[in-house]
């Protein structure tokens, strides 16, 4: 498991009570949720250099293209197996120009004018995206709900851990994909 960053409360993410700043070995040598091995990017490459058939949807959450450009100095050879997010408008461009070409607008670090449908639309249509995503909040106002509808572009929803509710985003409100921290399922699910 690849982590990258820390909740605002400061404890860092997935189960652990690591201190806000630790070493790199005491973070590769604790376990996160007390079951998953920490990986750095070589690690994560060499996993999918021996599974040829994994994607990654890369999260990086600050300095988005100085990590995508370190992936694409290192790794040439994984640059189209990483789904890329991007979280403003200005992202996109220098991302392409590194090579990547699959790229998610994650809205959840956008401003307001950048959330405005005729903004998304305008991008949308100027740009290829995989899709938008955004937090399921976005979805009580109903404006957005029916303007992000209509933009004709994937939509996926993060972060859904409860499995109905995965259910009724997929099914129901015809999300491409839902983000979880779930790693397991009831029986029988897919």
């Amino acid at each position: 498991m690849c982590a990258h960053g820390r909740k605002k409360t400061g404890t860092f993410a997935w189960g652990t009570d690591l201190p806000p700043i630790v070493t790199s070995e005491t973070y590769l040598t604790t376990k996160l949720y007390g079951e998953f091995t920490p990986m750095t990017a070589d690690d994560l490459v060499d996993f999918m250099r021996r599974h040829e058939e994994l994607l990654i949807v890369a999260d990086t959450m600050d300095d988005d293209v100085e990590v995508y450009k370190r992936l694409a100095e290192c790794y040439p050879d994984v640059m189209d197996r990483f789904i890329v997010q991007i979280y403003h408008e200005r992202e996109y461009d220098p991302i392409r120009a590194l090579g990547f070409t699959s790229v998610i607008y994650t809205l959840y670090n956008a401003d307001e004018q950048e959330l405005e449908i005729a903004n998304l639309m305008r991008f949308v249509n100027g740009h290829e995206l995989v899709g938008l995503t955004f937090l399921p909040e976005r979805l009580e106002g109903k404006r957005f709900r029916i303007g992000v509808e209509k933009l004709g572009v994937p939509l996926m929803v993060h972060t859904i851990d409860d499995y109905e509710e995965m259910e009724t985003y997929l099914a129901k409100r015809n999300f491409t994909a839902v983000y979880t921290d779930c790693t397991t399922f009831p029986d029988g699910a897919a």
